[in-house]
């Protein structure tokens, strides 16, 4: 596998927005919609148009609109692949909504772009000493997945954060996702190991994703049955291999695991629905560990019955 770094206007246009927008109380970032306000305030018409942003943001949800921006090269093919996606009002609408915070967005991306730069090279640099196409046999053996794609893009985006990082697998086609790195003004190197695992986290979903038509069903089942959380499910499995489990120790990418503490998170209440969910995730993945590595160390599938049912049991024990 090919791992292609990349760093796009169009792209952190877009992250910057979305994130200001706050429609997806997940994966949008609040420090960053916090950052832009501390710059520049928003006046009536930014929250107007934030709020019909939201709007058309809703209708075209994770793997839409967010695949015109990210694999658009410059704002010409942006207007391009936006045209074809919406409809005449929309595309006038969003036009208005680009035009008003294109230059305070720009103004912040330039700022950060010659940091996202130097992360670049060092994650070229550094992506070199791991074994990549080793790492991602054992995720797709474990996912029963004979197909891994031979080349990803990753997106990288500009984040103000000294202490937290993230990324995403949302893009279509699936062969794209997006990093934010952390402490990007302090420009420490060892900071690209920890980039990695998460990158390895993102495309394990972009490996997760070709999974059987079979399997697919099969797992659907089981969580309408078992009223299962998705988004809990796969991510604590995820987890548990990487960036802080099993695959990301065998390979080097941590000297010791920490997951196991987070077997002893108080969850929140549910009415803080992000928290709740991310903490859910993290006890889970926790409480799964132990379950994981037998599994792979006997050479097993998710798929195995007795490894779904102790996972089912685990799950309905914590919530």
């Amino acid at each position: 596998m090919y791992i292609k770094f990349q760093i796009k206007e169009p792209g952190n246009l877009f992250h910057v927005l979305d994130s200001l927008s706050q429609w997806d109380i997940i994966h949008t970032r609040k420090s960053l919609a916090k950052y832009y306000k501390e710059r520049f305030s928003l006046n009536k018409k930014d929250k107007k148009l934030i709020k019909l942003y939201i709007k058309i943001r809703r209708k075209y949800y994770w793997g839409k609109l967010d695949s015109d921006f990210y694999l658009s090269e410059n704002f010409n093919e942006l207007e391009k692949r936006l045209k074809r996606r919406l409809n005449e009002k929309e595309f006038k609408e969003i036009k208005v909504i680009l035009d008003n915070f294109h230059t305070k967005i720009c103004f912040i991306f330039q700022e950060w772009k010659p940091l996202l730069e130097k992360r670049k090279d060092n994650l070229n640099e550094t992506i070199k000493r791991y074994p990549i196409k080793n790492i991602f046999q054992d995720i797709a053996n474990f996912y029963n997945i004979k197909n891994i794609p031979r080349k990803v893009t990753v997106h990288l985006l500009l984040n103000p954060s000294e202490k937290t990082s993230g990324g995403g697998a949302n893009i279509w086609p699936k062969e794209h996702i997006t990093l934010e790195p952390k402490d990007l003004k302090h420009g420490n190197k060892n900071l690209a190991k920890e980039d990695i695992s998460i990158i390895i986290h993102e495309i394990l979903h972009l490996i997760e994703n070709n999974m059987s038509k079979k399997n697919k069903r099969f797992l659907n089942r089981i969580f309408n049955k078992e009223r299962i959380n998705r988004y809990i499910f796969r991510e604590a499995i995820a987890d548990a291999l990487v960036p802080d489990g099993h695959i990301a120790l065998k390979y080097g990418l941590i000297k010791h695991s920490s997951i196991l503490k987070l077997k002893d998170i108080k969850l929140p209440r549910k009415n803080n629905k992000k928290e709740y969910l991310r903490k859910a995730r993290n006890k889970l993945s926790a409480l799964f560990y132990p379950i994981v590595i037998k599994q792979i160390e006997s050479k097993k599938t998710i798929f195995k019955k007795e490894f779904l049912k102790r996972y089912i049991e685990t799950y309905k024990e914590l919530f």
